[in-house]
């Protein structure tokens, strides 16, 4: 949990809002190379709460050479706002396939 400033650049409102971040993250682990994880976040506006937006994140990360410390990793990101811009809808749905290297 926390709270925040946000600013929509380039938007119909340009002011900072003062937000609340309440956000969780959940791993799975269901071996010593695959994981499952999931992550929420939602934002509440601190001017009028109706006014908020969220974030839902899941996936598999799949660990491909141990020894690069190289992973696969598949997913979905679900981004939702109470007010929309031109271009977005309800619900925008990303997914991703991705190759990463940790260091």
């Amino acid at each position: 949990m926390g709270a925040g400033l946000t600013r929509e650049v380039g938007g119909p409102n340009n002011a900072f809002t003062p937000e609340l971040n309440i956000g969780m993250d959940f791993t799975r682990k269901f071996s010593e190379r695959t994981k499952m994880f999931v992550t929420l976040d939602y934002y509440p506006s601190l001017k009028r709460f109706a006014d908020c937006r969220g974030t839902a994140k899941a996936g598999l990360d799949i660990v491909v050479d141990p020894e690069l410390a190289l992973s696969l990793k598949i997913g979905a990101e679900n981004r939702y706002p109470s007010d929309l811009c031109d271009g977005f809808k309800k619900n925008d749905a990303d997914y991703f396939t991705m190759l990463a290297v940790a260091f």
